[in-house]
């Protein structure tokens, strides 16, 4: 497992004085049940741990982030939030997160609930990401919060058609219904249902998903010039689960 250090001390802000919250959507990482498109070359054990790994990078590199940070955790038990909360606490230095469970639903009706819960509660900007993308920083994160500021609605487009990042100032039910998820249409869709709202829209740079063999590698070589510890822990233990060299 993957056991980044930095000098820079964890933040432990909860909810900043402008009400924003950035939820990570994580699923347990089960052999079979993450990552299948991956696992078709790299088989299920290998995709599962490199699932792992962006988890890690994910929950280590926004764990600065000054906001209400919360992982919104599938399946909803127990063991899946006890599982969460012991991979944060194995980590160095310990990133502060929040945990939640989805709904069990399709994925529209598990972020609509997600932003729901948090406008509910006070939320004033939201933003959800998940942990396929390794080059999405907290710069990105930053502006997808100012986005909010003056938008109704953030996307980041990703490659494939979907959008790795959305984010709300207002509650928008209407963009995550009957929407084709995991397919190219998602955010022509999705835009299509903000226009007919009358939403208005920021988008930010478009970034790639890992969802097969070739992306990763190719990510893994956009990756490799930066100096972040976090994306270098990455890098290391991804190339090592790659070879078959982890320890």
């Amino acid at each position: 497992m993957a056991n980044p250090t930095t000098d820079a001390p964890v933040n432990t802000a909860k909810l900043d004085h402008q009400g924003r919250v950035l939820g990570l959507f994580g699923k347990v990482w089960d052999p079979g049940t993450v990552k299948t498109r991956l696992a078709k070359t790299l088989g299920a054990e290998k995709a599962a741990r490199i699932y792992l790994q962006l988890l890690v990078l994910h929950l280590m590199r926004f764990a600065n982030t000054s906001v209400k940070r919360i992982v919104a955790y599938s399946p909803a038990t127990n063991e899946s939030c006890t599982r969460f909360e012991d991979l944060t606490q194995s980590l160095k230095p310990q990133p502060d997160w929040d945990f939640v469970p989805q709904v069990e639903s399709d994925l529209g009706t598990r972020m609509s609930s997600f932003f729901e819960q948090q406008f509910d509660v006070g939320a004033k900007g939201i933003v959800v990401i998940g942990s396929d993308a390794p080059r999405l920083t907290a710069e990105l994160v930053d502006q997808a919060f100012e986005s909010l500021t003056n938008h109704d609605v953030v996307f980041g487009p990703s490659t494939d058609g979907g959008y790795y990042l959305v984010g709300l100032s207002v509650m928008a039910k209407g963009i995550f219904q009957d929407v084709d998820w995991s397919t190219e249409k998602v955010l022509e869709q999705s835009l299509a249902k903000c226009e007919s709202a009358g939403l208005s829209v920021a988008l930010l740079p478009a970034l790639t998903d890992i969802d097969h063999e070739e992306d990763l590698l190719s990510e893994i070589n956009l990756l490799k010039p930066a100096t972040d510890v976090c994306v270098q822990q990455f890098l290391q233990d991804a190339s090592a689960i790659l070879q078959g060299t982890e320890s």
